[in-house]
């Protein structure tokens, strides 16, 4: 028998992703541990997605696994020896040169899970168990889904259809959890108001409420200002600050101006208020950017690119 240890790009990704789920189940069963090893969960989750997502580059081609293009070497690849693309490029990888489009949910969830791993690896930690799981659920789930959308039909591994299904049953028991949490929380009291489509920039769950000035999670109990959730948001979707300015993810609200509108998911509307919890289908004005209501101009329902301020300004200069 050899005792070398060889697996492919993709067999390490599952790898990975079991023995996170194996930590997970140990911090439920240790609780002497348990904070230790769902922070190791987490981090191991992170590392066989980001695995993950790069066996479905090596599918398309192996060349694009180098960061940086000029070192590309059949050798160094074979050996495992180069630097690779870094997580934050990968989305942008597969969508160029693979034709895999990840979500904005799951763009956001990467980099979630991204910044958690770093404080982890690097630095220091302090989150709520809850938050946790609730990522850790949200990881197993993703890989599910973009196993079963863009890899299981393009790998010829022989263990990959026992690991899928082990992945499968792991997922099942950290959404345990979530669940119960979920089915036991509170009722929204009389002065809060759901926030439809946006999830916690924390914990990723569809549990934000607006509460006067503040705005807090239900799931993980996360409170924050409405215009720094705001910018939460923006920077749980990949965004930095020092490279955008955050007035291209986050607008005056035209119920209440406040600088805290946000786009949502919802199937009814296409930004909500962060800060008086409005929601509406709002348009950008083609002159100033601002959001407005647009508004048909003529009998055949055709809607005007331009708010009601800059239509002023117009037509006070004659335009």
């Amino acid at each position: 028998m050899s005792s070398d240890i060889q697996c492919t790009l993709t067999e390490n990704a599952l790898d990975y992703l079991l023995l996170a789920d194996e930590l997970a189940r140990l911090s439920r069963d240790d609780l002497r541990g348990e904070s230790h090893k769902l922070k190791h969960a987490l981090a191991t989750l992170t590392d066989g997605l980001e695995l993950l997502l790069k066996a479905r580059v090596e599918v398309s081609n192996w060349e694009f696994l180098f960061e940086e293009a000029e070192k590309v070497d059949q050798a160094a690849y074979e050996s495992g020896n180069f630097r690779s693309i870094s997580m934050k490029n990968l989305p942008d990888i597969l969508k160029l040169h693979c034709g895999v489009t990840l979500r904005t949910g799951q763009q956001r969830l990467m980099g979630k899970l991204a910044n958690q791993r770093n404080k982890i690896r690097h630095f220091a930690i302090s989150v709520e168990r809850a938050v946790v799981a609730s990522l850790i659920v949200r990881g197993f789930s993703f890989a599910l889904d973009f196993i079963h959308d863009h890899l299981q039909d393009q790998t010829h591994d022989d263990s990959f259809p026992n690991d899928v299904a082990r992945l499968r049953e792991a997922s099942g028991r950290n959404q345990e959890f979530v669940t119960e949490r979920l089915r036991n929380l509170r009722a929204f009291v009389a002065n809060e108001i759901a926030l439809e489509g946006v999830n916690c920039p924390v914990c990723d769950q569809e549990c934000l409420c607006v509460d006067g000035s503040r705005v807090s999670c239900r799931f993980c109990r996360h409170q924050n200002s409405a215009r720094e959730t705001a910018i939460d948001l923006a920077c749980a979707a990949g965004m930095r600050l020092k490279d955008i300015e955050v007035d291209s993810y986050v607008w005056q609200c035209p119920e209440c101006e406040a600088e805290a509108c946000v786009q949502t998911d919802s199937a009814s509307a296409t930004h909500v208020c962060l800060n008086c919890g409005e929601a509406g289908t709002y348009s950008n004005c083609e002159h100033c950017d601002r959001l407005f209501v647009p508004v048909p101009y003529d009998d055949e329902g055709h809607e005007s690119w331009v708010c009601n301020e800059c239509e002023q300004e117009r037509f006070e200069e004659g335009d």
